[in-house]
């Protein structure tokens, strides 16, 4: 069955005659797996991975709240609203939420900036898999993000890493003026959800922007 699917969406174009957006069956590196084609109409249709979790599993944060005391870690780390803290924090501060995400079938990578079905619930989008805030100094990250791949056959691949970023700081720990980084990633067995929170001073988490955000077939 598989010999006879199309590799691409533009194949699907050729051997199907389909000129319409859509879901489809694709032959993917000896696999079958099931790809939403846009811009069907033009002469370079592209791949997406529709999101079977939905968008409330599938979001990325810049927590947009700041410490009036940045060297306090209140309530032990949890989110709480009455927090004495001022909305003038991380300036890429947002929450965005993803239906579908693009995928590169030949690296077999999602392209995490790319936000044609994703939905900016508050302040800035903010990439795929991303998160962070301008929170703290102390370990307690607020900024949040969800990835959850469940029912699309697809897992992030365990190479797949994360790497952390400041305003004042480039590594974990910055021991002179005594600001952490925080990225505490947990990852479901087979990769298919992930959740991470991020956050330092100010600080974001991120895929590897060399090696991307790869995933992996399940099956």
């Amino acid at each position: 069955m598989a010999r006879g699917l199309p590799n691409s969406c533009s194949e699907v174009q050729k051997l199907e005659r389909a000129r319409y957006d859509g879901e489809f069956y694709l032959h993917v590196h000896g696999k079958i797996l099931k790809v939403y084609c846009r811009d069907m109409e033009t002469t370079r249709p592209t791949e997406y991975i529709t999101l079977a979790s939905g968008d409330g599993r599938n979001y990325a944060e810049i927590y947009q709240k700041s410490l009036f005391n940045p060297n306090q870690c209140p309530h032990n780390g949890s989110r709480n609203s009455s927090c004495l803290c001022h909305d003038k924090g991380h300036p890429d501060a947002g929450y965005t939420v993803y239906e579908k995400v693009r995928i590169n079938l030949d690296t077999m990578q999602i392209s995490v900036s790319d936000m044609q079905f994703s939905r900016t619930v508050q302040g800035k989008a903010v990439p795929f898999g991303n998160a962070g805030d301008c929170y703290s100094t102390a370990r307690c990250p607020q900024g949040a993000f969800n990835i959850d791949l469940s029912g699309t056959g697809l897992g992030v691949s365990p190479d797949t890493q994360w790497h952390t970023q400041g305003r004042f700081i480039t590594a974990d720990i910055n021991r002179s003026q005594g600001i952490f980084m925080t990225a505490d990633i947990h990852r479901s067995q087979d990769g298919s959800v992930v959740q991470g929170r991020c956050g330092g001073y100010c600080g974001t988490c991120f895929p590897n922007p060399v090696s991307g955000l790869r995933v992996r077939f399940l099956r």
